[in-house]
């Protein structure tokens, strides 16, 4: 007789295997607006490295509709550093070039040197991780981003058989990327904006899916060409990961813009040593405090 193992899948749907075969027998999970299943986590194993990825949105760009120095947004902050404090991470790593290291380092240790009630500049780099790190002892904050443009010179290869390629194509981005609801962002804690983001829904970056990927002509993979520099920019910040990394760590948190979430946490999922954890509960104050860290 055949035997038969369940596992239950993230989000619905069942997979069935059978001895000697492998069946499929998956229901369709859910989806949301923006045509993607919401994030599923799993839970981590003792040997990974859990790594939790914040995802923010920039604060130092849009101050006229939410200010960070503002005491309102000040109070919203710190209990916000309280909570994530709760997860205990070894290292703080943030969005900011890895060849620029030295540059950060810097930084910080000018930080460092102020008072301690200081809070450093608008930037979230600045505001969470240079905060954070300060208040778990940390006396360094780790640089991980390889900051890619998309509108390099390989869309040159199809800009002679679609003469208008560059401008339609940074034009959809510019109109997709350029729309911020600064009235909502105004009237929204700081708390709610950031669940909201790190919901990843609808998923982050999703848009750039879906205009790119139609681009295509014979053999002219126009969209791909523009996708993969998102690829290898994501995979490199993973592999900086591992440089901050000591073997005894037990978690790290990367502070990083919330349209990297998604992709991020694809790689990290299929990376052994390393764990994947949902930012949320953290934010919202459900999580337990990890006695580990």
């Amino acid at each position: 007789m055949s035997r038969r193992i369940w596992l239950s899948i993230a989000g619905g749907g069942t997979l069935v295997l059978l001895a000697g075969a492998v069946t499929y027998v998956v229901s369709r999970p859910t989806l949301v607006e923006g045509g993607a299943a919401p994030l599923a986590w799993a839970e981590c194993q003792p040997e990974q490295v859990r790594v939790m990825i914040l995802g923010t949105f920039h604060f130092d760009q849009h101050v006229d509709a939410l200010d960070v120095l503002d005491p309102l947004r000040q109070g919203e902050l710190a209990e916000i550093l309280e909570r994530l404090r709760g997860f205990g991470p070894q290292r703080v790593a943030v969005e900011y070039p890895h060849v620029r290291a030295g540059r950060l380092d810097s930084l910080y240790r000018h930080y460092l040197a102020l008072p301690p009630d200081s809070v450093g500049s608008r930037n979230e780099i600045q505001q969470i991780g240079f905060r954070l790190a300060r208040q778990l002892g940390h006396d360094r904050v780790y640089a991980v981003d390889v900051p890619m443009n998309l509108w390099d010179d390989s869309i040159a290869v199809f800009d002679e058989r679609w003469p208008d390629a560059r401008s339609r194509l940074r034009g959809r981005w510019d109109v997709t990327y350029g729309d911020l609801d600064l009235e909502a962002l105004a009237r929204q804690p700081l708390t709610e904006i950031l669940t909201t983001l790190n919901r990843d829904l609808p998923p982050g970056n999703s848009e750039m899916y879906r205009r790119f990927l139609p681009l295509v002509e014979e053999e002219v993979y126009a969209g791909a060409l523009k996708l993969r520099p998102w690829y290898d920019r994501n995979l490199r910040i993973v592999q900086n990961l591992f440089r901050t990394l000591d073997p005894e760590d037990y978690g790290l948190l990367l502070v990083i813009g919330s349209g990297h979430v998604r992709i991020l946490k694809q790689i990290l999922e299929i990376t052994p040593q390393l764990c994947p954890v949902d930012p949320i509960p953290y934010l919202t104050g459900e999580a337990e405090t990890n006695v580990a860290g």
